[in-house]
């Protein structure tokens, strides 16, 4: 059987329940392990077109990977549960992540704030750093192997290409990874280490507070010129008021020589972590990417914020954290109340969920206003949904929930200022908030520096 032709109904002992992924190498599938009953990610690599020489290479190199990726057991790394051959095809069994790809995030609309984006970046730096100390480099950071899970965890994906430093299967002239996210030495076809990962991760970081990829060119060739010869990008200077210290930290990640780099992951986070600190941030998005009209759009009147809002928080248990940047969107384009909820709901897997969702949120949405949610056209409704989760209820003074919110990005990403919000709902004082919080964070050590944080 063709691993990249027919869909197995069965790989190993577990249950195929549909295609999720495809790629140049093989296939991705949601299954199901029936002697445990859990979700699982099987990545099927096809050696069909490989030569028996080359077959057995492959073979021993995925079986190196199999071995570096189940030394990884981190939070913020995708476990790997299995490894084996189905009819002569290799395959991995992995932790099932509920979620998005970042690449299909930002596709769907998202659009960081210099916050979210830094702490993103650090959730992938924490990853890379315990990666880097158990001898592994992943070599391949780039949106698609970042992958947003509902609860607001991000995680690393997809170990495949990496390499086991010191292995006899890594080899001089091996050139692996993705163009516009490759190291220097990587597109010169010279040994990596770790430091490679970390260009990477500031290439991805660019993009995220920039909206357009630090390396662009019309073929492999022009981006490959400018990641060798060309100097490193320079941000914005709407970025660079807001937050001075991220110049230096894109300079250095990006530097040509990796001599010039930082030298590890968690160096790079602990400087991306002081110029978040310094920066002068209010959520809002600093260079989004506009698609220009190919003709003028009609006016259409705007959404009420607070119906956005709504809609949010209802689609946030579905989606996870780029709900609002969803609600944004839909709403730029969405003739009346039913059309946004039609639109949102396609967001949803499951047709069940979606007609739930969509109960739910014209319920909401209707009655916030007694209007059907729309208001004047003089009502902004973009970058005013987008933030509307970090709005704190009146219960709380606002700097109080914002300084916590602030002090959990690190650990949980961009959906902190979701749960910020919907904690100090029910918190009865600011200590109570921050407990509440800190029981999010399920590594004791980081839920006593989160807590450690907090200022009387």
């Amino acid at each position: 059987m063709s691993a990249a032709d027919t869909e197995p109904r069965r790989i190993g002992r577990y249950l195929v329940e549909a295609e999720v992924g495809r790629g140049a190498m093989g296939l991705i599938y949601k299954a199901r392990d029936p002697v445990i009953g859990r979700a699982v990610a099987i990545k099927l690599v096809s050696t069909e077109l490989l030569d028996s020489e080359d077959r057995t290479d492959f073979l021993r190199r995925f079986e190196h990977e199999v071995q570096a990726a189940g030394r990884c057991s981190h939070p913020n790394i995708v476990a790997v549960h299995d490894y084996a051959l189905h009819e002569g095809h290799p395959f991995l069994v992995m932790e099932f992540v509920d979620g998005t790809s970042l690449k299909q995030a930002l596709r769907d609309g998202l659009r960081p704030g210099i916050a979210e984006a830094a702490a993103l970046v650090q959730s992938v730096l924490a990853a890379l750093a315990y990666a880097h100390a158990n001898g592994v480099v992943h070599r391949d950071i780039k949106p698609a192997n970042i992958l947003l899970a509902r609860d607001g965890t991000t995680k690393v994906a997809d170990f495949g290409i990496s390499r086991i430093e010191g292995s006899d299967v890594t080899r001089i002239g091996d050139v692996v990874g993705t163009p516009n996210y490759m190291s220097p030495e990587q597109c010169l076809g010279e040994r990596v280490d770790g430091r490679a990962d970390l260009f990477s991760a500031g290439a991805l970081l660019f993009e995220l507070l920039t909206g357009r990829r630090a390396h662009e060119g019309r073929s492999l060739v022009e981006v490959t010129r400018k990641i060798v010869d060309a100097p490193p990008p320079g941000l914005p200077d709407e970025v660079l008021a807001a937050a001075p210290g991220l110049g230096p930290v894109l300079t250095r990640s990006l530097a040509r020589r990796r001599e010039d780099r930082f030298p590890t992951a968690a160096a790079m986070a602990e400087a991306l972590g002081d110029a978040l600190r310094a920066a002068r941030d209010d959520g809002t998005v600093i260079a989004p990417r506009p698609a220009p009209p190919t003709a003028p759009a009609p006016a259409l009147p705007a959404f009420d914020p607070d119906t956005l809002s709504r809609l949010a928080r209802r689609l946030t248990p579905y989606v996870g954290p780029i709900a609002p940047r969803l609600v944004a969107s839909a709403a730029r384009g969405a003739t009346d109340l039913d059309a946004l909820c039609d639109s949102l709901a396609r967001n949803i897997g499951q047709e069940a969920e979606r007609q739930r969702f969509r109960q739910e949120a014209l319920h909401e949405a209707g009655s916030s206003t007694g209007m059907g949610g729309r208001t004047g056209a003089g009502t902004a409704s973009g970058s005013l949904a987008a933030r509307s989760l970090a709005a704190p209820p009146a219960g709380l003074p606002p700097e109080v929930v914002a300084a916590a919110a602030s002090a959990l990005l690190p650990h949980l990403g961009p959906i902190a200022r979701v749960l910020a919000s919907r904690e100090a709902a029910a918190a009865t004082d600011a200590a109570d908030l921050w407990n509440r919080l800190a029981q999010r964070i399920a590594d004791p050590a980081e839920r006593g520096a989160f807590l450690g944080r907090r200022v009387p």
